[in-house]
């Protein structure tokens, strides 16, 4: 089934195109091939590959891209800074993720325990800006997911 366009990512595209074609792409989380042109591609999603916070590849991939699943991973902490290890210097790293008022199950509805929505606060105190030679942060103005990219040093 395909989802709708992600206007970030759509957005990025655009802006940056040097980042979505001819790259070594690292896919944390989601399904984000249909942006990317003539990419190799490590996909680590959980259950059937290394964690990615376990992954020891450092300075190794051009992009490494995090997509809408985020909020889910238990070691969030862990895989932020293993995707930021692993990133060359001049490499993007794009992450979106559930903010704290996105609504993805309904009001009523309680999110699983392992759920953690991501704040631009936590992140920049992870991924601080200095880190980056772009940095770009902040909520999608529809949905109130966390979207952010930036460039590695």
């Amino acid at each position: 089934m395909q989802t709708k366009p992600d206007p970030f990512l759509q957005l990025l595209q655009k802006k940056y195109p040097q980042y979505f074609a001819h790259k070594k792409v690292l896919e944390a989380g989601g399904e984000t091939r249909r942006y990317f042109t003539n990419c190799s591609y490590a996909v680590h999603h959980g259950t059937h590959h290394t964690p990615v916070y376990r992954l020891e590849m450092p300075s190794h991939f051009d992009v490494i891209i995090h997509h809408d699943t985020l909020h889910y991973d238990q070691n969030w902490i862990n895989t932020l800074c293993a995707m930021y290890r692993n990133l060359k210097s001049g490499g993007a790293l794009i992450v979106t993720s559930a903010g704290p008022n996105t609504v993805l199950y309904g009001e009523e509805e309680e999110p699983p325990a392992n759920y953690h929505a991501l704040g631009t606060e936590e992140l920049k105190a992870l991924l601080p800006p200095n880190a980056f030679t772009t940095y770009q942060i902040g909520y999608a103005q529809t949905t109130h997911a966390l979207e952010f990219f930036g460039v590695k040093k």
